[in-house]
């Protein structure tokens, strides 16, 4: 049984105005590379879409400090964004110690700072997937960072949170992504960070191309000028996904924090995301115990008999020594 709650979060830089602040320091993907970004009382297109990106990322910090985060996993869209959030991730102290210099391994003092982060992704070596998906599941770091594809079939128990950095572009990778909270009769949150304006992203379908590592006049174009970015539009594509899901999913305010509803399901009831609803054993684990009782029970009462026989055995071992 799954007890999933959806929630959104509108990002607009066109009223929040804090992407525009030096620290902490952001890092995007490239696109508006050599695009005049300012502050003007009407952001132009460039302008807006730069500053939803690095608007996604203060906004990631705040939902993190706001809801005390101790475990969630992060989807962004490409490898180079989660590249690009690590640094961020990293910039705030979430390597260890505020160096910034990415996870250094297990700790004996246990999880590390507020932001400890690792990245799942298909460009990281098998190697490096392996450890970073260990990590995470013993609570050496607090969050994982992972595209679509790196993270399909993964199973982390009792996951309290999921962040979509940026909407899928089907809203079946959405269900997949969410499916990770709220299994096992826990209770999950999965939070999406919504552009309210049309954001360029990268989209390259050359294999081996990498435009993002040296973005110049030609390939920051969209696809039908000749370049390597398309107009990603997340308002259509969260309508796409409450019409998947048959409901809307509602915004957080603007202090994130829970709505009252969400947040009295959490109180009254002494539950937490990523905990048993109601504490104590799962439906699902009572189920399985009683399934597996009767085979538990045979194979005690065949130990007894194989112990019993070995005791016979020797005793008349010793006997016949005597």
């Amino acid at each position: 049984m799954f007890a999933q709650a959806h929630q959104s979060v509108r990002v607009d830089p066109r009223e929040d105005r804090s992407w525009l602040q030096s620290q902490p320091e952001v890092f995007t993907d490239g696109c508006h590379a050599l695009d005049r970004v300012a502050a003007a009382a009407s952001l132009s297109r460039e302008a807006a879409s730069e500053g939803t990106k690095r608007l996604k990322q203060r906004l990631l910090q705040r939902l993190i400090d706001t809801l005390k985060m101790e475990q969630c996993l992060i989807f962004c869209r490409t490898n180079h964004d989660c590249d690009q959030l690590e640094r961020f991730m990293n910039a705030l102290g979430g390597g260890g110690g505020g160096g910034g210099s990415g996870f250094r391994g297990k700790k004996e003092s246990g999880k590390e700072n507020p932001y400890s982060c690792v990245v799942l992704a298909g460009a990281r070596s098998m190697d490096e997937r392996r450890a970073a998906l260990a990590a995470f599941k013993e609570g050496d770091v607090r969050f994982l960072i992972a595209t679509d594809v790196a993270a399909r079939g993964i199973d982390i128990r009792e996951l309290p949170y999921v962040i979509n950095m940026t909407l899928p572009d089907k809203s079946e990778d959405y269900i997949h992504r969410v499916g990770r909270v709220g299994r096992a009769d826990t209770l999950g949150l999965a939070i999406s960070l919504v552009g309210a304006v049309p954001e360029k992203v990268w989209y390259c379908s050359v294999k081996g191309l990498k435009p993002w590592t040296a973005p110049d006049a030609s390939n920051t174009r969209t696809n039908d000028k000749g370049g390597h970015t398309i107009w990603y539009d997340e308002p259509s594509l969260l309508t796409a996904i409450e019409a998947r899901l048959s409901r809307p999913i509602p915004a957080l305010g603007d202090d994130l924090s829970l709505p009252p509803q969400l947040a009295q399901r959490t109180v009254a009831g002494g539950e937490q995301y990523g905990q048993h609803r109601g504490g104590g054993v799962s439906k699902e684990v009572s189920e399985h115990l009683d399934a597996i009782a009767q085979n538990v029970s045979h194979l005690a009462s065949l130990e007894w008999r194989v112990q019993s026989s070995f005791l016979r055995l020797k005793q008349r071992w010793q006997g016949a020594q005597g």
